[in-house]
């Protein structure tokens, strides 16, 4: 499950990808992905998805993975809460990734 560590990892390492390896061009950053992708990485879509991780927080919901729902209506501020939850009720942990409020 992703945690809020983990997005504290993923907004250092779009920092370093952006300021560090944007800069030499497409061609450098070819080797960072698992697939190849169809069209060339713009450094504009490095810096959206900075951003859009900057502004987002993460919550945490029980999911039901057999009938593909949430079990309840209620967002968990913290994945322990969610994964209480989950035991109890034969779920999973679900992460949502929301804009934070402004």
């Amino acid at each position: 499950m992703l945690t809020k560590r983990h997005l504290a990892v993923l907004r250092a390492a779009l920092q370093f990808f952006d300021e560090e390896m944007t800069p030499h061009g497409a061609h450098a950053l070819r080797h960072y992905f698992d697939k190849p992708l169809r069209e060339a990485l713009k450094p504009e879509e490095v810096r959206e998805l900075r951003d859009l991780l900057r502004r987002s927080e993460l919550l945490y919901a029980c999911y039901d993975p057999i009938d593909s729902r949430l079990i309840g209506p209620e967002l968990s501020a913290t994945a322990e809460a969610a994964l209480a939850m989950a035991t109890t009720q034969n779920g999973m942990v679900a992460t949502v990734v929301l804009p934070l409020a402004t």
